[in-house]
């Protein structure tokens, strides 16, 4: 019994993330070198507060 509460608690987080995920409006924007980026592959992406 707990192993179904368990699973059933997890697919609710997950649930939960991915609604939040998709309710988030994401702009991209092409960026190179001429911009200032150090290489012309980028693997990962973060945003300060601004």
């Amino acid at each position: 019994m707990r192993f179904i509460k368990t699973i059933l608690f997890c697919f609710v987080c997950l649930f939960i993330s991915i609604a939040d995920i998709k309710a988030q409006d994401i702009h991209f924007k092409r960026l190179s070198i001429e911009d200032g980026m150090s290489e012309c592959s980028i693997y990962a992406e973060m945003q300060d507060k601004e």
